[in-house]
């Protein structure tokens, strides 16, 4: 999958944001959602592995290395791929 983003600048605006592409990765084993707390960062909540996806790297590559990074988890397997999502962050 391959996402395309469009960005629009403010007229008038004096610093324009780099934008971010994320990934969020749902990892399931016998019907289990694997979650964690961010042990630095406790106020952030339950999460699921994420993160940026980094130059020239495909989402389904940025969500395999967040997954690995994130859990520690070996040979895992992409099934599905939900989608992209713009926000305004």
């Amino acid at each position: 999958m391959h996402c395309v983003r469009k960005v629009n600048l403010l007229k008038n605006s004096w610093s324009a944001l780099p934008v971010r592409q994320k990934v969020y990765v749902y990892i399931t084993y016998q019907g289990q959602l694997l979650v964690f707390e961010h042990v630095d960062f406790p106020e952030a909540g339950i999460q699921v592995p994420g993160g940026t996806i980094e130059w020239r790297e495909q989402p389904q590559e940025g969500a395999m290395r967040e997954a690995k990074e994130e859990s520690g988890l070996e040979n895992l397997r992409l099934v599905q791929s939900l989608g992209c999502v713009d926000r305004d962050m």
